[in-house]
Protein backbone atom coordinates (compact mmCIF):
# COMPACT_ATOMS: atom_id res chain seq x y z
CA UNK A 1 0.00 0.00 0.00
CA UNK A 2 2.78 2.41 0.89
CA UNK A 3 4.52 1.80 -2.43
CA UNK A 4 1.31 2.47 -4.36
CA UNK A 5 0.70 5.70 -2.46
CA UNK A 6 4.26 6.93 -2.90
CA UNK A 7 4.63 6.00 -6.57
CA UNK A 8 1.13 7.14 -7.58
CA UNK A 9 1.27 10.26 -5.45
CA UNK A 10 1.94 13.79 -6.66
CA UNK A 11 5.46 14.16 -5.31
CA UNK A 12 8.84 12.94 -6.55
CA UNK A 13 9.14 9.47 -5.01
CA UNK A 14 12.15 8.71 -2.84
CA UNK A 15 13.05 5.06 -2.47
CA UNK A 16 15.78 3.77 -0.19
CA UNK A 17 18.25 1.19 -1.45
CA UNK A 18 16.69 -2.25 -1.52
CA UNK A 19 13.22 -1.00 -0.57
CA UNK A 20 11.85 -2.14 -3.91
CA UNK A 21 12.44 -5.78 -3.00
CA UNK A 22 12.25 -5.60 0.83
CA UNK A 23 15.97 -6.14 1.30
CA UNK A 24 16.81 -7.93 4.52
CA UNK A 25 19.74 -5.61 5.15
CA UNK A 26 19.09 -2.35 6.99
CA UNK A 27 19.55 1.03 5.32
CA UNK A 28 21.88 2.63 7.85
CA UNK A 29 23.51 6.02 7.65
CA UNK A 30 27.25 5.63 7.21
CA UNK A 31 30.11 8.04 6.56
CA UNK A 32 33.87 7.92 6.10
CA UNK A 33 35.10 11.32 7.19
CA UNK A 34 38.89 11.50 7.36
CA UNK A 35 38.86 14.63 9.50
CA UNK A 36 38.83 13.27 13.08
CA UNK A 37 36.81 16.15 14.51
CA UNK A 38 34.17 15.89 11.80
CA UNK A 39 34.01 12.10 12.25
CA UNK A 40 33.56 12.47 16.03
CA UNK A 41 30.95 15.19 15.61
CA UNK A 42 29.02 13.09 13.09
CA UNK A 43 28.96 10.06 15.37
CA UNK A 44 27.99 12.08 18.45
CA UNK A 45 25.25 14.03 16.70
CA UNK A 46 23.76 10.77 15.43
CA UNK A 47 23.60 9.43 18.99
CA UNK A 48 22.00 12.66 20.27
CA UNK A 49 19.44 12.60 17.46
CA UNK A 50 18.31 9.06 18.28
CA UNK A 51 18.51 9.50 22.06
CA UNK A 52 16.01 12.35 21.67
CA UNK A 53 13.61 9.74 20.24
CA UNK A 54 14.12 7.34 23.12
CA UNK A 55 16.84 5.11 21.69
CA UNK A 56 19.60 3.81 23.95
CA UNK A 57 23.13 4.83 22.95
CA UNK A 58 24.04 1.17 22.31
CA UNK A 59 21.22 0.85 19.74
CA UNK A 60 22.60 3.60 17.50
CA UNK A 61 24.90 2.41 14.72
CA UNK A 62 28.09 4.48 14.55
CA UNK A 63 28.16 6.00 11.06
CA UNK A 64 31.97 5.97 11.05
CA UNK A 65 32.24 2.25 11.88
CA UNK A 66 33.12 -0.08 9.02
CA UNK A 67 30.59 -2.56 10.46
CA UNK A 68 27.78 -0.05 9.87
CA UNK A 69 28.72 0.13 6.20
CA UNK A 70 29.08 -3.65 5.95
CA UNK A 71 25.65 -4.27 7.55
CA UNK A 72 24.10 -2.03 4.90
CA UNK A 73 25.48 -3.93 1.90
CA UNK A 74 22.66 -5.24 -0.23
CA UNK A 75 22.29 -8.96 -0.86
CA UNK A 76 21.53 -8.61 -4.55
CA UNK A 77 20.59 -12.27 -4.95
CA UNK A 78 17.50 -11.63 -2.80
CA UNK A 79 15.90 -9.56 -5.56
CA UNK A 80 15.31 -12.68 -7.67
CA UNK A 81 13.90 -14.92 -4.93
CA UNK A 82 10.38 -15.55 -3.61
CA UNK A 83 8.55 -12.68 -1.94
CA UNK A 84 11.45 -10.33 -2.73
CA UNK A 85 10.94 -10.94 -6.47
CA UNK A 86 7.18 -10.49 -6.11
CA UNK A 87 7.62 -7.11 -4.43
CA UNK A 88 10.19 -6.04 -7.02
CA UNK A 89 7.66 -6.89 -9.74
CA UNK A 90 5.05 -4.74 -7.93
CA UNK A 91 7.45 -1.77 -7.82
CA UNK A 92 8.32 -2.24 -11.49
CA UNK A 93 4.63 -2.24 -12.45
CA UNK A 94 4.00 0.89 -10.37
CA UNK A 95 6.99 2.64 -11.95
CA UNK A 96 5.76 1.65 -15.42
CA UNK A 97 2.35 3.11 -14.57
CA UNK A 98 4.02 6.31 -13.38
CA UNK A 99 6.07 6.56 -16.60
CA UNK A 100 2.99 5.93 -18.75
CA UNK A 101 0.72 8.39 -16.89
CA UNK A 102 1.90 12.01 -17.17
CA UNK A 103 -0.60 13.16 -14.52
CA UNK A 104 1.28 11.12 -11.90
CA UNK A 105 4.45 13.07 -12.62
CA UNK A 106 2.93 16.54 -12.97
CA UNK A 107 3.21 17.63 -9.35
CA UNK A 108 -0.17 19.34 -9.71
CA UNK A 109 -1.68 19.11 -6.23
CA UNK A 110 -5.00 20.50 -7.44
CA UNK A 111 -5.73 17.14 -9.13
CA UNK A 112 -5.16 15.14 -5.93
CA UNK A 113 -8.08 14.11 -3.72
CA UNK A 114 -7.72 12.09 -0.51
CA UNK A 115 -10.51 10.46 1.51
CA UNK A 116 -9.76 8.90 4.88
CA UNK A 117 -12.06 6.51 6.74
CA UNK A 118 -11.76 4.36 9.84
CA UNK A 119 -9.62 1.73 8.10
CA UNK A 120 -9.52 2.88 4.50
CA UNK A 121 -7.69 5.55 2.56
CA UNK A 122 -8.43 6.52 -1.03
CA UNK A 123 -6.11 8.78 -3.01
CA UNK A 124 -7.05 9.98 -6.46
CA UNK A 125 -4.31 11.56 -8.55
CA UNK A 126 -5.68 12.49 -11.96
CA UNK A 127 -6.87 9.31 -13.69
CA UNK A 128 -5.39 6.96 -11.06
CA UNK A 129 -7.13 6.02 -7.82
CA UNK A 130 -5.38 4.05 -5.08
CA UNK A 131 -7.64 2.51 -2.42
CA UNK A 132 -6.01 1.07 0.70
CA UNK A 133 -7.78 -0.93 3.40
CA UNK A 134 -5.55 -2.11 6.22
CA UNK A 135 -8.14 -4.42 7.79
CA UNK A 136 -9.13 -6.51 4.76
CA UNK A 137 -7.13 -9.07 2.80
CA UNK A 138 -8.81 -7.90 -0.39
CA UNK A 139 -11.29 -5.19 -1.25
CA UNK A 140 -13.73 -4.68 -4.10
CA UNK A 141 -13.73 -1.08 -5.21
CA UNK A 142 -15.75 0.84 -7.71
CA UNK A 143 -14.08 3.61 -9.64
CA UNK A 144 -15.18 7.05 -8.50
CA UNK A 145 -17.53 8.86 -10.88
Amino acid sequence: MAAALVLCGPFVPMLFMGEEWAASTPFLFFSSHTDRELARATSESRVREFEASGWARAQVADPQAVETFERSRLKWEEADAGAHADLLDWYRRLLALRRATPALRSGDLSQVEVEVGAHRLRMRNGPVTVTCDWEADSVEVSPPP
